[in-house]
């Protein structure tokens, strides 16, 4: 039986257990995963579910609000509102939600079904699991691809070059795997794990080269916080519960302060 009453108690521990060591909060998490609905779909932090957008936003975590930043930021990229757009690994729905929101042609698809089964539940849209598109020649003007290529590089691609229309433009991120970066000091400081279903982390150089082989203009960013040029900085704002949105900003050419590689493609 579901213990659903620790879901909403969740965002309350969080902000009690904060200062406290990694151990402890990833043992309050693990609770979380194995007896709630949402924390099941969140599969041991695989994603983030949230039953709305405002939840995401207003929760204060950092690392919420910094995935929720990338669709922030991609709709502010993004201007007509015919545009046909694809969220590509759009796990448990909150962007495809946002996106939809600002934009009327949104198909939001991951391969999880527990994934789509909870979008489909709490958010309006076209949620999918399978990819049918690919097999009736449905092509996108915009594909948004954020924390996935990482998972599977040649079959993440492959779908972007065959459904991205021409001249279609790709945002796409990517785990930081520059060896110089915060991402990967907090790492080696065991404050923060590598996701065993990653086969490939790119540094900004790899990513760079791979992008630049199919699409004609490429910019890469570093997704930061705005003002901080350090470690020490980066990781006292992670224990922070009181983020916004407004905090994190890209910045061009810096993969050094940051976790996340950002990419604006053009086909």
């Amino acid at each position: 039986m579901e213990i659903e009453f620790l879901a909403e108690l969740y965002w309350l521990l969080y902000k009690l257990l904060n200062p406290m060591p990694y151990s402890v909060k990833k043992l309050v998490y693990d609770i979380w995963c194995k007896t709630t609905e949402a924390g099941k779909v969140a599969d041991k932090g695989e994603r983030f579910v949230v039953s709305n957008w405002r939840e995401m936003i207003n929760c204060g975590e950092f690392y919420h609000l910094y995935h929720a930043f990338r669709y922030w930021w991609a709709g502010q990229q993004i201007i007509p509102k015919s545009t046909r757009l694809l969220d590509l690994g759009c796990g448990s729905g909150y962007g495809t939600d946002y996106l939809q929101s600002i934009h009327n042609l949104v198909v939001g698809y991951d391969p999880e079904e527990k994934a789509i089964n909870w979008a489909k539940k709490h958010f309006k849209g076209d949620f999918r699991v399978n990819k049918n598109w690919e097999k009736y020649g449905l092509k996108f003007d915009v594909i948004c691809c954020f924390e996935t290529i990482e998972h599977d590089p040649d079959d993440v691609l492959s779908i972007i070059l065959n459904c991205l229309s021409k001249d279609g433009l790709l945002l796409i991120s990517t785990a930081n795997g520059s060896k110089n970066s915060v991402r990967q000091r907090l790492i080696n400081n065991k404050l923060v794990t590598v996701n065993p279903g990653h086969k490939k982390e790119f540094t900004s150089e790899e990513f760079e080269k791979l992008l630049k082989q199919h699409f004609r203009n490429v910019k890469l960013y570093g997704q930061c916080i705005k003002g901080v040029n350090d470690f020490e900085l980066w990781s006292k704002w992670r224990r922070k519960s009181t983020v916004r949105l407004t905090d994190f900003e890209m910045r061009e050419k810096d993969f050094i302060n940051c976790e996340v590689i950002v990419a604006v493609c053009r086909k």
